[in-house]
């Protein structure tokens, strides 16, 4: 089971993500579909800026090696 902690949310600038595992890949897309971010981590913390991304809703999808966790994010 993967557990990831996204904090803060909702964001303005920096994404934080930590989980109980090494994350592989995480991917962000927005409210369209359309893929904003993508990054490969190897490691259990990472943060990512996202201080270009326009308002809205956007969904972060974070591959471990237990499986995959998907979130939403708001970003103001």
């Amino acid at each position: 089971q993967a557990y990831v902690s996204m904090y803060p949310n909702p964001a303005n600038s920096v994404l934080n993500l930590k989980a109980n595992t090494e994350i592989q890949l995480i991917t962000i897309t927005n409210n369209l579909g359309q893929v904003v971010y993508t990054g490969n981590v190897d490691q259990q913390e990472t943060r990512i800026d996202i201080s270009a991304y326009k308002a809205g809703m956007y969904i972060v999808k974070i591959e471990t090696v237990n499986g995959t966790a998907t979130q939403k994010l708001m970003v103001n």
